[in-house]
């Protein structure tokens, strides 16, 4: 085979790899969403985590359920006053609200979970920064939480070698699969969300397939799930 053939067949492999890559990332911004469409599961909550600093400001009460009942848009909101913070609840979720003061500076936490919606970090930030710019916002984290089902029919470690081409279509890499008691749990490093560092390793997503009586799930947080699992 001469050069000339042998350059063809190079540059037809990188088109087809470059547009694998390109119709990922195209075809929805939100990865975890395409994960879980390509999953072919069905969405049973989502979560958010904002946490925040704020620099010689401290925010009122009604200033931070201003704050998330614009996140929320739901008109069906009601928040409640408690000694360690505020509890809020909205059509089909709930949350809460804590502060407290670390080196000199107001550290917030909002958290929120919703049954069957997906939120976007990416909107939500934006959203956040539009709301706050008057109170010095710094350190800011918009982490993302998901559970779906997966089919009873599910062979998890199909679905967890699927889920790893999905997110390597999205330019993802550093992958470290682990077997767990039921199932698998992956991390790895799409640079797209607040990341975390372990043993000179980082990852901003983590996820997981597993089995419990009541059926298969897939798991999905950011950087890593803090929920049980």
């Amino acid at each position: 085979m001469d050069g000339k053939k042998i350059a063809i067949i190079c540059l037809t492999i990188i088109i087809i790899i470059t547009n694998v890559k390109t119709s990922y990332a195209l075809r929805n911004n939100d990865l975890i969403k395409d994960i879980i469409e390509e999953s072919q599961a069905e969405l049973l909550e989502t979560g958010v985590d904002i946490i925040f600093e704020s620099k010689n400001s401290n925010i009122k009460n009604s200033e931070l359920i201003d704050i998330v009942s614009n996140i929320i848009e739901s008109e069906d909101f009601n928040w409640f006053d408690e000694d360690e913070g505020i509890k809020f609840s909205f059509n089909n979720g709930e949350g809460y609200i804590n502060k407290d003061i670390y080196k000199n500076n107001y550290r917030y936490h909002i958290s929120l979970i919703k049954k069957g919606i997906e939120y976007n970090s990416y909107d939500i930030k934006e959203k956040f920064y539009n709301m706050t710019k008057q109170f010095e916002i710094k350190n800011l984290e918009v982490l993302i939480y998901a559970k779906a089902k997966l089919s009873e029919k599910t062979d998890l470690k199909i679905r967890n070698d699927e889920i790893i081409n999905v997110l390597k279509g999205y330019g993802a890499e550093d992958f470290k699969t682990v077997e767990i008691n039921n199932g698998f749990s992956t991390t790895t490093n799409t640079h797209r969300y607040s990341g975390k560092n372990i043993n000179r390793r980082s990852f901003d997503l983590n996820f997981a397939v597993c089995k419990y009586s009541s059926g298969n799930y897939l798991i999905i947080g950011t950087p890593e799930i803090t929920k049980s699992y």
